[in-house]
């Protein structure tokens, strides 16, 4: 998995950057809807 690097120092994986992304369109969005569409479990969001 690559890792991109954001001004500040944090490292972001493409999970990080794709949860970034659907919160940007819709940031009302909730958990249970997140972890589906990462295919994630709710906790680990």
């Amino acid at each position: 998995m690559q890792t991109a690097f954001c001004k500040g120092g944090f490292f972001m994986d493409q999970l990080d950057i794709r949860l970034l992304e659907m919160l940007q369109k819709d940031g009302r969005m909730t958990l249970s809807d997140l972890s589906k569409k990462l295919s994630l479990s709710r906790p680990s969001i």
